[in-house]
């Protein structure tokens, strides 16, 4: 697992976030909650506003948020791509 992090820029301020957490799910390592947040402020959206988005319950976001527990992956695919950040299920983005 790759400790080297990727950087990005959201909203003027730069982020950081594993590329083993940007991997097709075959390589996937879950988000930290900080990748996580950082995504979120990327795309613009809040915790809430996501879980309302792909229909869940918005407990469940503030979970991830907590480090509860894990995001699932095709959560996190859609708010990668969200973020800008690629459609990580397809290999080489």
């Amino acid at each position: 697992m790759s400790q080297v992090r990727k950087p990005y820029q959201v909203q003027g301020i730069a982020a950081e976030v594993r590329p083993d957490a940007l991997a097709p799910f075959a390589a996937w390592v879950a988000p930290t909650p900080g990748e996580i947040r950082a995504a979120l402020q990327a795309a613009g959206w809040t915790g809430e506003g996501f879980a309302k988005i792909i229909g869940i319950n918005p407990r469940t976001a503030r979970r991830w948020l907590g480090g509860e527990v894990d995001i699932p992956y095709a959560a996190w695919a859609v708010l990668c791509a969200a973020a800008g950040w690629g459609y990580i299920w397809q290999p080489g983005e």
